[in-house]
């Protein structure tokens, strides 16, 4: 079990996602998107919570493995959008 996660860290479950199934930020168009549920987040994290589901790029993250689970980390600050918050 992840018992802390340090400063802004996310860490993220990936969830496949179809081409075209979210219309992106300006800015973001052209680059591969990755979507994924928020499985943990560090206690500085203000603006994303545990379930939530989140788009990020293809190059700000870092794939960690905890218990045999991979994950992605990345900071709040390189989350794109947010698709859907945990209700």
């Amino acid at each position: 079990m992840v018992k802390s996660i340090y400063g802004d860290k996310i860490l993220i479950n990936i969830i496949p996602s179809e081409e075209g199934e979210y219309i992106l930020p300006q800015g973001h168009q052209g680059e591969e998107q990755l979507s994924g549920r928020v499985a943990f987040i560090g206690e500085e994290v203000k603006k994303t919570a545990v379930g939530d589901i989140v788009v990020f790029g293809q190059y700000d993250y870092n794939k960690v493995m905890i218990e045999g689970i991979g994950y992605i980390q990345t900071n709040e600050d390189n989350l794109i959008c947010k698709l859907k918050e945990n209700e």
